[in-house]
């Protein structure tokens, strides 16, 4: 019979990983060239533990977002070794050329793990609320200023700025062809799962333009793209003076046109 004293072995692994990564003792610039010139198994292996500090520090950044932490964690070592397979030392310390990849293999993780298309609900709201930020400051918007605005810290600005770019599931691939335009990722809700199938990189404008003037409306409303505040479809229709029925009509053939431009 299992006490409360009893630690899950898992547990167990990641308390002795935290001790591990408490002594760890950082590489001097030169150092880490020596190994990254290696090129040993040995040398790589070395160069993975050094920087579980960084992997550690970055996925604790989602501890208050209702995400597990240690999946985060773990995500995040993948995305470190990608980054030590793909360095070359003329692009400065591995640690910043680091950092783009651990951050974004763990919000490909929760992208592709939750049930809707993009990050946990607490973490997507205040996403949200920074690019609205963002976009009423205007880009050329400093993370003090944001900060200001949202009453934040620098540092959770950058972090949100950083979540803000990486909510796409290719890293490599620009946000959007207009730099004004939202992305559906940032702007799709998660109120209907019917909207989580569309799993699309193209630019909002460019998907509603596919619709007509009322399906549009509809879609604008329900999604809130233009004040980011998600409604009903019972809410749609009072707005629109329509029956529940046939918001949900105009909806869905409103959805199944936009699933079939981006598939």
């Amino acid at each position: 019979m299992r006490t409360k004293r009893d630690i899950s072995q898992p547990d167990r692994l990641y308390t002795s990983l935290n001790r591990f990564i408490a002594t760890t003792v950082l590489l001097s610039a030169e150092e880490e060239h020596v190994l990254v010139c290696d090129r040993s198994p040995e040398a790589r292996d070395r160069l993975i533990l050094s920087h579980l500090p960084l992997v550690k520090s970055i996925a604790f950044r989602f501890k208050d977002y209702g995400v597990d932490v240690k999946d985060c964690f773990n995500q995040g070592v993948v995305g470190l070794i990608k980054a030590i397979d793909k360095y070359d030392p003329i692009r400065g310390r591995l640690a910043t050329f680091a950092h783009h990849f651990v951050l974004g293999e763990i919000l490909c993780y929760l992208n592709k793990n939750q049930k809707f298309l993009h990050l946990p609900s607490p973490l997507r709201r205040i996403v949200n609320k920074f690019c609205r930020a963002l976009r009423q400051l205007g880009e050329g918007a400093t993370n003090a200023d944001i900060a200001a605005a949202m009453n934040l810290s620098e540092g959770e600005v950058s972090f949100l700025r950083e979540c803000a770019e990486y909510t796409v599931e290719s890293l490599d691939a620009p946000l959007s062809d207009s730099e004004d335009a939202p992305m559906l990722a940032d702007t799709v809700g998660s109120i209907d799962p019917g909207f989580a199938e569309i799993e699309t990189r193209v630019s909002v404008e460019q998907l509603l333009s596919q619709l007509s003037e009322v399906e549009r409306e509809v879609i604008r409303l329900r999604y809130g793209f233009d004040d980011g505040v998600e409604i009903s479809l019972r809410a749609v229709g009072k707005r629109l003076g329509r029956s529940h029925d046939w918001v949900a009509k105009v909806q869905k053939a409103a959805l199944a046109k936009m699933r079939k431009h981006t598939t």
